[in-house]
């Protein structure tokens, strides 16, 4: 921690984790352990993507997260400390400008409406 710059937090009820991520400048997305062939897509991504805030997303791999977020956010790789520390640069640099923002496009493809509709078109095709 350096000048409160960064805040990390202990546990908290996800409500009120939500609402704390909601204020924060930027957001840290990692994800680490996963492969191409298992790589989950965790809620919590759409959850940051909600919220409306630049995502740092640091990972090794490139698969779904990484094309969802490829719009929404910046994307280092795990083993790239050179890279990350670009990125926060470029996020920093961004914030003293305030020109930190997220404009990202497409989320309505993943709303519970879009996400069930595209369910119910699958069911429909294998049951005809």
């Amino acid at each position: 921690l350096k000048d409160g710059i960064i805040r990390i937090d202990d546990h908290m009820p996800h409500r009120k984790a939500l609402a704390e991520a909601k204020k924060a400048d930027a957001l840290l997305y990692v994800l680490s352990g996963a492969t191409l062939e298992n790589e989950p897509v965790a809620g919590k991504l759409f959850e940051y993507l909600a919220l409306g805030r630049p995502i740092l997303f640091v990972t090794s791999v490139r698969g779904e997260n990484a094309r969802i977020l490829a719009e929404a956010g910046i994307t280092a790789d795990m083993d790239d400390g050179p890279g990350i520390e670009n990125a926060l640069r470029d996020l920093s640099r961004r914030w003293k400008d305030r020109a930190l923002e997220m404009t990202p496009r497409g989320l309505e493809h993943y709303s519970r409406r879009q996400l069930a509709l595209r369910l119910a078109k699958e069911l429909e095709a294998i049951l005809s």
